[in-house]
């Protein structure tokens, strides 16, 4: 770097990513073991933080100048959740869901983990009684005739399908002495407010608020909303940071962004042309009054 010119560097750290996983419900002190203390998990992050931070020393001292724009995001926070939120089981109380004899008999909230991984490509599910299914960690389907394998519900009964799924996940709170755990359950079409949409998109898109409560993914990847936090310390708000000749310093921006602006901003302040195919827009907001 210190003798090669680069238009544009790119510089990916998976360090950090690790820990968050591994050790996020340990330091908020929503997840317990014998071997793993809230000390152990803040050594490790503050560890870990470091490291990342002579990285960024280095690239600035190495490979910034003065003209050169930089910018230090993550690709999501996490919270430490005690408490799940288990879509299919959700779905399969409300009898939405249909299992054979057989699964309906192992599936138990004690043994969630087991019956997830065994049912992980959905055997065991009776589609000739299913009306609709989790995809994902946010979407439902609905089992429909024409468009499904195995569809069972007829087209002319799709919307009210759709409502019922909604409202059996307003329904559903598994922590009902914490915050009311459903940020917004909503038909597919409109999932275009919540940065998401498209042909792999449910027929339902619903997200989490901030609570004790996450998914069956873990309180990292799980259903919380992009804005989710809690307060014993988890934040699912990634980190972005702006440097460069072009931005304004010491500012906080308080208005929504999403990681598809990234890209779009810095080519603005590089003066290189927009990718053709970019989904973001640019943050005006965060560039100095005269550019």
């Amino acid at each position: 770097m210190e003798s090669e010119d680069y238009d544009i560097i790119v510089v990916y750290s998976d360090s950090l990513d690790t820990v968050n996983h591994t050790y996020a419900g340990f330091r908020e002190g929503t997840w317990h073991s014998e071997e793993i203390t809230q000390e152990k998990a803040e050594f490790y992050y503050e560890m870990l933080y470091n490291v990342e931070g002579v990285m960024i020393e280095w690239l600035m001292d190495n490979a910034v100048g003065e003209e050169t724009q930089f910018a230090v995001c993550s690709d999501h926070g996490g919270i430490g959740c005690p408490e799940g939120y288990m879509t299919r089981y959700v779905l399969a109380d409300a009898g939405l869901l249909v299992y054979d004899e057989e699964s309906e008999k192992q599936r138990t909230w004690d043994h969630f983990w087991d019956f997830f991984s065994q049912q992980n490509n959905h055997p065991g599910i009776d589609w000739s009684k299913t009306r609709a299914y989790p995809t994902g960690s946010c979407f439902v389907n609905v089992n429909l005739q024409g468009r499904e394998p195995c569809g069972s519900v007829p087209p002319e009964e799709f919307d009210a399908t759709v409502a019922e799924i909604i409202r059996v996940l307003h329904k559903h709170d598994p922590d009902p002495e914490g915050p009311y755990c459903i940020a917004f359950a909503v038909p597919g079409d409109q999932a275009g407010f919540f940065g998401q949409g498209g042909p792999m998109c449910g027929d339902v898109i619903f997200g989490l608020a901030g609570s004790r409560v996450g998914g069956c993914y873990g309180g990292v990847h799980a259903h919380q909303i992009p804005s989710a936090s809690v307060r014993t310390g988890g934040d699912m708000r990634p980190i972005c940071i702006f440097y460069g000749s072009k931005f304004k310093k010491n500012t906080v921006l308080d208005r929504p962004a999403d990681l598809t602006d990234i890209a779009p901003t810095l080519c603005f302040a590089a003066g290189v042309p927009q990718p053709k195919d970019a989904t973001g827009g640019v943050m005006f907001a965060a560039f100095k009054e005269e550019y």
